[in-house]
């Protein structure tokens, strides 16, 4: 095999490798009805500390901390997002921003919002999510009843 082949056939190995790697690191997808796929794992501090958006700790309990690209200028800090999962959905407020949540592959979500939605030894779970109103929960307002965990009755 001369180097010019060589070359081709360890650049196409590479690519096909890093390819399989950002697929199994959960790279987003913006789906049909605008919900995002991702990975939610669930964080404690929030319980005791302030977050990048300045909340008093322990002030919301249906709380998610996003992804650095998403809270670059701190615009999002007070919107809500719903989160689904298994046929499950919460309503949660951005309050804090999550350095290790590469991009938009994963959130971290209070550990009494991601427990309405699993069980917190699944550690990580697949779900979606999308901007909502942040109906009772305040901030950007709206008529979406946060907090709430609904049934999806097509995923029963």
């Amino acid at each position: 095999m001369n180097t010019f082949n060589t070359f081709l056939t360890l650049l196409v190995a590479v690519n096909g490798a890093r390819m399989n790697l950002n697929s199994r690191q959960g790279k987003p997808r913006v789906l049909a009805d605008g919900a995002t796929t991702a990975k939610a794992s669930f964080y404690t501090e929030w319980a005791t500390g302030i977050g990048s958006c300045g909340y008093p700790a322990g002030q919301d309990k249906l709380i998610v901390a996003m992804p650095m690209d998403i809270m670059a200028d701190k615009g999002n800090c007070g919107k809500c997002i719903e989160v689904t999962h298994g046929g499950k959905s919460v309503v949660v407020k951005v309050t804090d921003s999550c350095p290790v949540c590469k991009e938009h592959g994963r959130i971290d979500l209070s550990d009494v919002a991601f427990e309405k939605l699993a069980d917190k030894g699944a550690g990580v779970i697949d779900i979606t999510w999308k901007w909502t109103d942040c109906g009772s929960l305040g901030g950007a307002g709206g008529d979406t009843k946060a907090g709430d965990t609904k049934t999806d009755e097509k995923a029963k």
